[in-house]
């Protein structure tokens, strides 16, 4: 992929913003408004295909499940920054890597 500067955008929710891309080709980003509800698996699937074939784009969250446990909770990350976790914690050693990737073979 070539090397090309960063696309980027502002526009308010429920507006649409047309975009050419570095090709030439125009895209419109439509982004979600406000009374959209990202908790409905159905309603997301048929709004993302409807604005897909009105040739839009949408941004913003678009499905969330909400009966998921939250990121962090579910990995167990700390309460502080990871780069300020000193190695030694972050590090399992090779006992503790070679016990983590037995899991993947």
């Amino acid at each position: 992929m070539p090397l090309e500067r960063e696309i980027t955008a502002d526009y308010r929710a429920g507006e649409t913003l047309p975009l050419v891309m570095h090709d030439g080709s125009r895209i419109v980003l439509r982004k979600l408004d406000g009374a959209y509800d990202p908790t409905n698996r159905t309603t997301a699937a048929a709004h993302i295909q409807e604005r897909m074939k009105a040739g839009e784009y949408l941004t913003g969250l678009l499905y969330v499940e909400p009966s998921q446990n939250e990121f962090h909770e579910v990995n167990a990350t700390p309460d502080v920054p990871l780069n300020s976790v000193p190695y030694e914690a972050l590090s399992p050693g090779s006992a503790g890597l070679a016990k983590a990737l037995a899991r993947y073979r």
